[in-house]
């Protein structure tokens, strides 16, 4: 049985026909790396999407730092909670990244369930970015990196 087109004929779905995120070895360090940072980040955002329905989610994946950036946009694209890797099995790094998301929602006191536009809308921003404010970030200024 062949896949044309890359519609199976069985499910008549459409179908993964090349994996981009295979490794070669003729590709150099940082093609590995990026496609290593790529795979850790799709597995922590699966993770957070389960864990919290209905919030948005960014994570930022530096491999050769050791660092892991979990961003809620809906409240702060400036700001978010870092996880040191610290050589933790991608199980153990998923518990710490649902960890660290409920600790943004709870931050900000949005409800860890299935999140409502109303209390999108009920945060205090401020800034060129409308950050949402907390109480214990109030005129604290943060490490920006933004990314163009």
């Amino acid at each position: 049985m062949s896949i044309e087109g890359g519609i199976n004929p069985l499910t008549g779905r459409r179908e993964i026909v090349k994996d981009y995120n295979t490794i070669y070895f003729h590709e150099d360090d940082d093609a590995r790396t990026n496609k290593i940072e790529m795979w850790v980040a799709k597995q922590l955002g699966t993770a957070l999407v389960a864990a919290y329905p209905g919030h948005e989610w960014s994570v930022h994946v530096d491999a050769i730092g050791g660092v892991i950036c979990i961003v809620n946009p809906s409240v702060s694209t400036l700001k978010g909670y870092h996880l040191h890797m610290k050589g933790d099995t991608i199980n153990d790094l998923q518990s710490r990244a649902i960890a660290a998301g409920g600790e943004i929602l709870e931050r900000y006191g949005l409800r860890r369930g299935k999140v409502r536009p109303a209390d999108l809308m009920d945060l205090d921003r401020i800034g060129p970015y409308a950050e949402a404010v907390t109480a214990d970030s109030d005129g604290v200024d943060p490490i920006i990196r933004r990314h163009k």
